[in-house]
C-alpha cells in the first residue's frame, strides 16, 4: 500500500476521507455535465483533448505535493 492514489494525495492537501471522496466525486460529476454540454458544440476529438488536460493539469498539480508520512 502506497499514498500515490488521487484521494491520498487530496487527503495530503488537508481534507478528511469522506470529504476526499466526496470532492473527486463532485469532479466527476462536473467534468460529465460539461461534456454533455459541450458535445454538441465542439467535435469529439476536441472535447477528448479538453477532458485530458483538465485531467493532466490536475493530476500534475496533486502530484507535486510531497506525501505526508503514516506516523
Amino acid at each position: 500500500a502506497d499514498r500515490n492514489h488521487i484521494h491520498h494525495k487530496v487527503i495530503d492537501i488537508g481534507y478528511s476521507h469522506i470529504q476526499a471522496g466526496f470532492l473527486i466525486l463532485i469532479f466527476q460529476s462536473l467534468l460529465l455535465l460539461f461534456n454533455l454540454f459541450v458535445i454538441n458544440n465542439v467535435g469529439l476529438h476536441t472535447q477528448i483533448l479538453i477532458d485530458i488536460l483538465l485531467v493532466s493539469f490536475i493530476l500534475i498539480f496533486l502530484y507535486r505535493i510531497p506525501n505526508k508520512s503514516l506516523s
